[in-house]
């Protein structure tokens, strides 16, 4: 089941939004995991979710960080 998004958050895209603005990426990055989640602004539908290690930058360093963002959303 894919989470809601925050209040506030627009499901849809403005008129006359560019069709590449379509895709919507959400990332909870933190000490020991990080998560991104992908919605399609236009049909409204969740198209999935990445998991990763930390992107904190002090456990991880910068690279590390760096590298799980990446693989997060890959």
């Amino acid at each position: 089941m894919p989470p809601d998004l925050p209040a506030g958050v627009a499901r849809t895209l403005p008129p006359g939004a560019p069709a590449d603005d379509r895709l919507v990426v959400g990332i909870d990055g933190g000490g020991t995991r990080t998560t991104a989640h992908l919605w399609d602004a236009v049909t409204e539908m969740y198209l999935g979710t990445g998991h990763a290690g930390s992107s904190n930058i002090q456990p991880a360093g910068v690279t590390g960080a760096c590298e799980a963002l990446d693989l997060a959303v890959a």
